[in-house]
């Protein structure tokens, strides 16, 4: 009120980052409050958020926001002046995808209810998702400031060689919760490692109830190989597994992968 703007309080749970269609329904409110010129205050609904949708902390759901929001940076804030090194030492840019520098031992701070490890976590989200990520001071708005003017302050997280994700890949990895597995033979690992898309025929198992639309984890041998977003129902899948493509009955087919390249993200490792 004391600058003339507006704000809109938002009270989420996890659930409704998980759930693609409410993540997509929450993405278009903030772009209408933004047209609007209205400044969103978002926090977790403790209310009625039970352990299984809990964040946890403000530091991974403000990251989770920001992706759905597509802001350009997020500020994570605590007590000290950004990530601190052993030798005391603010670090100027943290690698989120390389061997990390050894930190000093911090606890949890008084901004928030996480402590450094959330908000690393946190910066990992953003970067990979396209948003820069730092973290300040809390207690002075000038280091803020500064890296709006193009200035270094705080420590920014950076990526080192890792590609950045797209909207819909960042919530496959982060946000959405698989809801089976699917198994693969040799043949279809190595097609996924060339970044092609799983075909039927390198199905082996199928576990789990799950939906068209779902996201499911890609299994070979006890090696988890990534996640994505499955074109068939467990029931389909069970009944055309090990197929070619051309060989799924008519009155079952929809698309010849069952997960195409461009809805599925590999582990790091």
């Amino acid at each position: 009120e004391f600058y003339g703007r507006h704000v809109a309080q938002i009270l989420l749970t996890k659930d409704d980052f998980i759930n693609r269609q409410r993540f997509l329904n929450l993405r278009n409110t903030l772009i209408g409050l933004s047209e609007l010129g209205i400044i969103p205050i978002v926090n977790e609904n403790d209310s009625v958020a039970v352990d299984e949708i809990k964040f946890g902390d403000n530091d991974v759901l403000s990251a989770m926001f920001s992706v759905c929001w597509g802001a350009d940076i997020l500020f994570l804030m605590t007590s000290v002046d950004g990530v601190i090194g052993e030798d005391g030492r603010v670090i100027s840019e943290y690698p989120v995808d390389t061997e990390n520098p050894k930190l000093a031992e911090l606890g949890k701070t008084s901004f928030g209810s996480g402590g450094i490890s959330s908000k690393i976590m946190a910066g990992k989200i953003a970067v990979e998702s396209g948003v820069k990520a730092y973290v300040v001071n809390g207690r002075s708005f000038e280091c803020v400031k500064k890296i709006i003017s193009g200035e270094r302050c705080g420590t920014e997280f950076v990526l080192s060689k890792q590609r950045k994700l797209s909207k819909k890949e960042s919530w496959v990895k982060y946000i959405s919760k698989p809801k089976g597995i699917i198994r693969i033979n040799d043949g279809a690992y190595l097609a996924l490692l060339e970044r092609k898309s799983l075909l039927p025929v390198g199905i082996t198992g199928v576990e789990g109830k799950f939906e068209k639309g779902d996201v499911v984890l890609i299994t070979f041998g006890d090696k988890i190989v990534g996640r994505g977003i499955t074109n068939y129902s467990s029931d389909d899948l069970n009944k055309i597994k090990g197929m070619k493509s051309s060989e799924i009955p008519e009155e079952i087919y929809t698309y010849d992968e069952v997960i195409h390249a461009d809805n599925l993200i590999l582990e790091e490792n």
